[in-house]
């Protein structure tokens, strides 16, 4: 079986694969377990707590229709329990909330991929002044995506990327309009 994030630059095989778990964005105990067995985080997204622009916070942007059925997002800075991110989406009409922690996973639940209702965990971090980084990961499997939202005056550019994939990693870039 392939660790496909378990070392730096590429994939490795795993010994055993009956004892493999993938506990990656779980609560802090299945993180250190994961760290202690792969000697290292997945990594969070590199950034800030904060940007300087709040203009974007609670803002919905809606995207034109296309191929994902992706309909709204909304960014919202959340300051209870913990400080983070909440990143509120519609698509194909079901509307779900992801917790997105600063330097720590925020498990949840929520459309991934294909799937329509997984455990999922977010971290993200702003990588610039109007650019959020977002990593999703499917925390029963070895799979993320990587979001980056980049925020332009009255539009959002949407750009997502799965860590690996079968008919290319990259998902259509969509821009949305804020309403």
């Amino acid at each position: 079986m392939l660790d496909l994030v378990g070392r730096p630059g590429g994939a490795r095989l795993v010994d055993d694969p009956l004892a493999w778990e993938p506990d990656y964005g779980r609560p802090a105990e299945a993180q250190a377990l994961w760290e202690a067995r792969h000697g290292r985080a997945l990594p969070h997204p590199a950034g800030a707590m904060t940007s300087l622009l709040k203009q974007w916070y609670g803002r919905t942007f809606r995207f034109p229709l296309n191929d994902e059925k992706f309909e709204t997002l909304k960014l919202e800075l959340e300051v209870a329990p913990a400080a983070g991110w909440i990143l509120t989406r519609a698509v194909d009409g079901v509307t779900t909330r992801i917790r997105c922690g600063y330097h720590e996973w925020k498990p949840g639940r929520g459309p991934f991929g294909n799937l329509h209702d997984e455990p999922i965990a977010g971290s993200g971090a702003w990588m610039t002044g109007n650019t959020f980084g977002l990593k999703l990961c499917g925390t029963e499997t070895p799979f993320y995506q990587t979001w980056k939202l980049r925020f332009e005056d009255d539009q959002l550019i949407c750009e997502r990327e799965m860590n690996v994939g079968f008919a290319g990693t990259k998902a259509t870039v969509l821009t949305g309009r804020a309403e």
